[in-house]
C-alpha cells in the first residue's frame, strides 16, 4: 500500500519545522523518502523521480511515503531525522561515509554525465582546470579536487557562461542540455568530465539500515524484471558529444 504526497513549500514550511523534532513525523512501520524536484529539469525527469520510488516500494512490499521537496529541503529533512533517504545524489569515492551526518546506499541506481560547459572563448585542458572559474551546484562541490564556485540557481550560472562572465560550469547534461537548447544559447561548448553513480542518502542509524536493505531489495526486483532499465534509460545515457553549431535533436 502507498500513501504518495507530492508537496510544494515555501516559507511557512521553516516556520512549521522550527518547532519540529526528530523522527515526529516517522512511524516505525512507514518509511519516508524525499526526492529532490531539480530547477530546470524536464516535466518528464520530474514526474518520473517519485514514480521510481514508488516502484521501489512496491517490488520491496513495504509501505513507503514518497515527498517530493527543493533539493536542499531534502538534504536539512533528512539531516533533522524527519526522512529516512533522500534522492537523488552524486557519489564520489571521495565521500567517506564517517566524515558526513549521513550515509550512501549500498546500491547505485544508474550513472550521469557531468559536463563542463564552457565559453566558447575559453581553452579547455581537461587534465587541469585549476586556472579556470568553474561553478557548479553547491551540493557537489567537494566531488571535485580543484576550486570550484558554488551555485545554487542553475538557469543563472549556464547563462553567465554564456555571456562569458565565468569560464564554465559543470553539472549533468540531463538537467543542462535541455536548457541550452531550448533556450538556444549559442557560445556554449561541451566536454566530458566525468560519469558519477548516482545513489540515495540513507539516515544514520537503525532505520538507516533498514531503508538502505529495502531499497537494494527494490531495485534488484526491478533489475531482474527490466523495470529498473525502464526507469533510468530515461536519464542514464551514454555522453553523446554534440555541439550548439551541430543540427539539434529535440531531447524530449
Amino acid at each position: 500500500m502507498f500513501k504518495i504526497s507530492v508537496l510544494f513549500f515555501g516559507s511557512l514550511l521553516y516556520s512549521s519545522l522550527s518547532i519540529a523534532t526528530p523522527n515526529d513525523d516517522i512511524k516505525i512501520n512507514e518509511y519516508k523518502i524525499g526526492v529532490a524536484h531539480i530547477e530546470h529539469t524536464s516535466a518528464k525527469l520530474a514526474g518520473f523521480l517519485p514514480r521510481f520510488f514508488e516502484r521501489i516500494g512496491l517490488a520491496a512490499n513495504v509501505n513507503v511515503t514518497v515527498e517530493t521537496y527543493p533539493f536542499k529541503r531534502s538534504m536539512f529533512l533528512l539531516q533533522r531525522g524527519l526522512l529516512d533517504a533522500h534522492f537523488p545524489f552524486v557519489y564520489s569515492p571521495k565521500l567517506k561515509n564517517s566524515k558526513l551526518p549521513y550515509v550512501f546506499s549500498t546500491v547505485s541506481f544508474a550513472k550521469v554525465n557531468f559536463v563542463l560547459y564552457t565559453h566558447k572563448n575559453v581553452t579547455v585542458d581537461i587534465n587541469d582546470l585549476t586556472k579556470l572559474t568553474i561553478l557548479t551546484a553547491l551540493a557537489h562541490v567537494d566531488l571535485f579536487d580543484f576550486d570550484v564556485v558554488a551555485v545554487h540557481d542553475l538557469k543563472g550560472a549556464i547563462n553567465m557562461v554564456n555571456s562569458g562572465r565565468v569560464d564554465g560550469l559543470i553539472f549533468a547534461d540531463v538537467v543542462i542540455d535541455p536548457f541550452i537548447k531550448s533556450q538556444h544559447l549559442s557560445n556554449i561548448t561541451r566536454t566530458f568530465f566525468h560519469r558519477f553513480e548516482v545513489k540515495a542518502l540513507i539516515s544514520k542509524g537503525r532505520r538507516g539500515k533498514d531503508i538502505d536493505a529495502i531499497i537494494s531489495a527494490g531495485v534488484s526486483v526491478m533489475k531482474e524484471s527490466g523495470e529498473l532499465a525502464r526507469f533510468t534509460d530515461r536519464w542514464s545515457r551514454d555522453y553523446d558529444d554534440w555541439q550548439l553549431l551541430q543540427p539539434l535533436v529535440d531531447f524530449e
